[in-house]
């Protein structure tokens, strides 16, 4: 039997790959998932998005792109999806999760690899989600994460995770290549594309995951085949940041009602929503 101290074994990052992150604004790592382990943690983690969409616990929905503005006529903008779109989330938190759930998204391995990619000494956990995309369901529009994040800091970073096999056309995730530089950005979607290269995640196995920074303009592209594309979003930011309303503020009051309950601009981020996942006490 798989013991759960497994996932405090640590996953090897180089210099390299630090240094890819940094100038990219994005990483895929593979392997990161023994079969063992995914044989264990991947179904359980399933279900448990599965029960917990079918239970209808939502947060409130964060529209992406320019909502007062017009959808792009751009082809590709529209295979990403459109200016003005709503993505409502379901939310997720660790109170009602499974041991096993809890077990994997507070892994030290994962937030070890998080660590040391942004060159920080600890990390928090910031939200996790299930990201599932039912066949022939639009892409997820271009956007930033840490402009909906009520973060002081740019060191913030989401690991995305299949659960499956992930072909290209299966949602694959799609990057804007150094965009993380730009700092925020107004409206995304509206970022010409000839301004940077674009680079899709392509075909994915289970035991990779793809990793982006807060800056980063991403997206997905469409599920186009006929399965659903099933995959596991955990989010991580530097120990010691501090709640700022920045951007987009009034998006981010969703947040402060649920991650960073009872916090207040200026207060660390560390409520008991956001613990430390990197280094493991004791």
């Amino acid at each position: 039997m798989l013991e759960v101290s497994k996932l405090r074994e640590s996953y090897a990052i180089t210099n390299t790959q630090i240094e890819e992150l940094e100038r990219r604004g994005f990483l895929i790592l593979r392997q990161v998932f023994s079969a063992e382990e995914r044989g264990k943690y991947f179904p359980i983690l399933r279900d448990y998005v599965i029960n917990v969409q079918a239970a209808g616990k939502t947060q409130d929905a964060v529209p992406f792109g320019n909502p007062a503005g017009p959808p792009s006529s751009d082809a590709s903008a529209v295979a990403i999806g459109a200016a003005g779109e709503r993505a409502g989330k379901t939310a997720f938190n660790l109170e009602d999760a499974p041991p096993d759930v809890v077990d994997f998204i507070t892994s030290s391995r994962l937030g070890e690899i998080a660590a040391r990619l942004l060159a920080v000494e600890g990390v928090r956990l910031m939200h996790f989600s299930g990201l599932f995309k039912p066949p022939g369901s639009p892409g997820t529009p271009l956007h930033q994460d840490l402009s909906y994040l009520p973060l002081d800091t740019d060191r913030e970073l989401t690991a995305w995770i299949p659960l499956m096999d992930i072909t290209a056309d299966k949602g694959a995730l799609i990057f804007a290549e150094g965009s993380h530089q730009l700092g925020e950005v107004d409206d995304p979607m509206s970022v010409p594309r000839d301004k940077f290269s674009f680079k899709q995640t392509g075909a994915m196995h289970a035991g990779d995951i793809s990793l982006h920074l807060g800056w980063t303009i991403h997206g997905s592209l469409k599920n186009a085949t006929s399965h659903v594309r099933e995959a596991f979003g955990i989010s991580y930011y530097a120990d010691g940041a501090r709640i700022q309303l920045h951007g987009k503020a009034r998006f981010m009051k969703t947040l402060l009602d649920s991650s960073f309950a009872g916090l207040s601009p200026g207060d660390l981020a560390a409520g008991p929503k956001n613990p430390v996942i990197f280094p493991v006490a004791g």
